[in-house]
């Protein structure tokens, strides 16, 4: 039950963030999310190196664990290895994604690199 119901007010949200003329919506392809794709200007796929993806998670969670960076679950081992099996499950899923992703043309926009998408968001939306 409790699933149903967080289910139903996620996809109010989202649907509520859809009706706004500027939004963005970030995560991996849930199935809630999937219907902002049809009303938004670009899909970005940000597909980096899985090195630089397991540096990064790495990274992370000793900052983590340091106290150097907030977070909203705790840096616990076994939270470690889901990152790292989350990185490797992107990897298997990726080209299904890609092939679903597919049927929206141009509008989808996949880059290797953080910085590439960071200037393609900057050039095509954050214009003086």
């Amino acid at each position: 039950m409790w699933h149903s119901e967080s289910h139903g007010r996620l996809k109010k949200l989202i649907d509520d963030i859809i009706k706004e003329n500027d939004w963005i919506v970030e995560g991996s392809p849930r199935k809630v999310l999937k219907e902002s794709f049809d009303c938004c200007d670009n899909v970005i796929i940000l597909d980096e190196y899985i090195i630089i993806r397991l540096a990064r998670v790495f990274k992370r969670w000793i900052r983590q664990r340091r106290g150097r960076e907030s977070y909203n679950s705790r840096p616990t081992w076994d939270f470690l290895w889901l990152n790292i099996k989350w990185v490797f499950e992107f990897n298997r899923m990726k080209k299904g994604l890609l092939q679903e992703l597919s049927h929206y043309g141009e509008k989808v926009k996949i880059f290797k690199h953080s910085k590439d998408a960071y200037a393609f968001v900057m050039e095509n939306y954050l214009q003086a």
